[in-house]
């Protein structure tokens, strides 16, 4: 690797060493508890990942002792075939145990591997300055702090990294006659599909690559070439299915087999919200935090991708045949990687492997643009390239220490959250929560709670984490009524549709039985249920039970109303930041 690569691989390397600091967030303390057996009900010793059991009745039953959301649908699904990633996890913890610096500095190491593999495929695809730059912004990248400083996230590395890998040894084996590469590229697609799912979207740069720049003479040298690639691919896919793995009846994940009209659907919408990100700058996150705002990330998509396929063309004869070549199938492998991604709710985290060729299209832009102001020449492209350069060269690390930082700050927050006095007193209790700000709140705390071996709430029901402002009424003594204030809707915000899917919305004068309380949906428009009344089986006064209210960015313990009468809850920021 030449110099100014292993640069570019220290800098990306040292700007994520703040993710050591960050503490275990969200998923990760489920899977401390699975590994720690304090989940049997959830058979995680199959996978870890399993989120939701292929049990109707199970499910009804674990929803009922508290352990999901009233709203939640029983025929949901949400197990996934990660074994590599699944043995990792359990081995930290084996030698960190509830010590996250250990497990940070893995993941760390699994970061260095994809950020070599990377620098290896660009030096190789694209010579020259072009390709020094396409693997400088991927390395500053602020996209890949989720992947790299979240636990839980980790699998998305082990599934890159390898096949990226094994990519770059098919290519030598392709073009230099490199005969280990015909075994190590197989190699590499085995251990990342034991990683993840996600290995599938690596699968589209080689198949790119198979037909756009193989130096191969005839469709049928490319297709034996390519054609244990894509077995492997299918013998994944085939076990995956046959071992009864799936990921369905939640409305952040479209399968395109069992919901194509909603999977195209996604595709349509998701696409453009992923390179408003990875394009301009246009966080993809703010779906999930400001879900008004996704109109907008379409929009904005969609004219970053006309404007940068604008910007190619007008550079493209202009370009040598090598970087021609290498951003043929580098740029075509992105597009087809962003299909089976935009399956799952748009995420920056989900432009890990899109973000491979799109990089190198930006660089080529990049590149053009500065060659274009040495000569005073083509203003727009200028223009243009400014706007990358500060987007990707001078936000971007920016941003990447800063995601990290808040991460860090938020993680430990929670941590917090959960051994305060309102929580501990929580103990033993069967305890609603009227109004969470998000999920951390709503649905991470008692496992966060679980984790800090605190006194544990007997249950934890959380009635309502819409992000809008509430109107609270008490109508009975055994009844409390919530409404969504200015327009607001119920079971819209991402991780409300992760326990229903929105095209399964609850309709008035449904009843939803969970054991302590009944779920009434007293109204409801075209977009879901705006009012809904909690009847328990027993008075709201009763000293078993424990109502806490997030306001002014604490949780405290709830006044409820009188019979009769009503509160206005307003909607503030929770410790995750939205």
């Amino acid at each position: 690797m030449p110099k100014h690569h292993i640069i570019i691989f220290i800098v990306g390397l040292l700007l994520f060493i703040p993710s050591l600091w960050a503490d275990f967030m969200l998923d990760d303390f489920y899977y401390l508890g699975a590994i720690e057996g304090r989940f049997p009900e959830h058979n995680t010793d199959r996978s870890l990942f399993t989120f939701f059991i292929n049990d109707e009745e199970a499910t009804r039953v674990i929803a009922r002792q508290g352990g999901y959301p009233w709203w939640i649908d029983e025929r949901v699904r949400g197990e996934t075939f990660r074994p590599l990633s699944d043995l990792l996890i359990r081995a930290d913890h084996s030698f960190h145990g509830k010590t996250a610096f250990g497990y940070h500095l893995h993941s760390l190491a699994w970061w260095a591997a994809t950020l070599l593999a990377c620098g290896l495929i660009f030096r190789r695809a694209l010579p020259g300055v072009i390709g020094t730059l396409a693997f400088l912004l991927f390395a500053v990248d602020e996209i890949h702090v989720m992947p790299v400083a979240w636990i839980a996230n980790r699998n998305a590395l082990v599934a890159v990294a390898p096949m990226l890998f094994g990519l770059w040894t098919w290519i030598r084996w392709c073009e230099d006659g490199w005969r280990a590469g015909r075994f190590l590229a197989p190699l590499g697609i085995v251990i990342g599909m034991a990683g993840s799912e996600l290995g599938l979207a690596v699968l589209a740069y080689f198949i790119a690559y198979a037909f756009l720049s193989m130096p191969a003479t005839g469709i049928r040298s490319r297709l034996v070439r390519l054609a244990p690639m894509v077995i492997l691919g299918a013998a994944y896919a085939v076990v995956y299915l046959l071992l009864g793995y799936d990921s369905s009846g939640s409305g952040v994940y479209r399968d395109p087999l069992e919901d194509p009209a909603g999977f195209l659907g996604a595709v349509v919408t998701g696409i453009p919200t992923l390179l408003a990100s990875g394009i301009a700058g246009f966080s993809a996150d703010f779906w999930f935090a400001a879900p008004s705002l996704r109109s907008s990330q379409v929009v904005v998509g969609c004219v970053a991708i006309l404007g940068l396929l604008g910007m190619l063309r007008s550079c493209w004869l202009q370009l040598d045949e090598s970087i021609r070549r290498g951003l043929r199938w580098l740029l075509i492998g992105s597009a087809l990687s962003l299909i089976p991604v935009a399956a799952v709710f748009p995420s920056d985290r989900m432009l890990l492997i899109p973000g491979i060729g799109l990089t190198a299209a930006l660089a080529t832009v990049l590149g053009q643009a500065y060659r274009s102001w040495r000569t005073r020449r083509r203003w727009l492209l200028i223009g243009v390239g400014g706007f990358l350069a500060i987007v990707h060269l001078v936000l971007a690390p920016i941003l990447t220490i800063g995601i990290q930082t808040l991460l860090i700050k938020s993680s430990r927050q929670s941590l917090e959250l959960a051994a305060s006095p309102a929580v501990a007193d929580a103990g033993g209790k069967e305890t609603i929560l009227i109004f969470a700000p998000d999920h951390v709140v709503s649905l991470y705390l008692p496992l966060m709670i679980d984790h800090l071996e605190g006194p544990a709430p007997r249950s934890w029901r959380p009635l309502s984490i819409a992000p809008h402002d509430h109107w609270l009424r008490r109508t009975g003594p055994r009844t409390l009524e919530l409404e969504v204030a200015e327009g607001g809707v119920m079971l819209r915000s991402v991780f409300e549709e992760l326990y229903r899917d929105p095209e399964n919305q609850l309709a008035p004068g449904t009843v939803i039985d969970r054991g302590l309380l009944r779920a009434e949906i007293l109204a409801a428009n075209d977009r879901g249920p705006i009012r809904v009344a909690f009847h328990f089986d027993r008075d709201v006064s009763d000293p078993m039970l424990y109502f806490l209210v997030w306001q002014e960015a604490e949780l405290r313990v709830a006044d409820l109303p009188a019979v009769g009468e009503g509160v206005f809850l307003r909607r503030t920021l929770g410790p995750g930041g939205f």
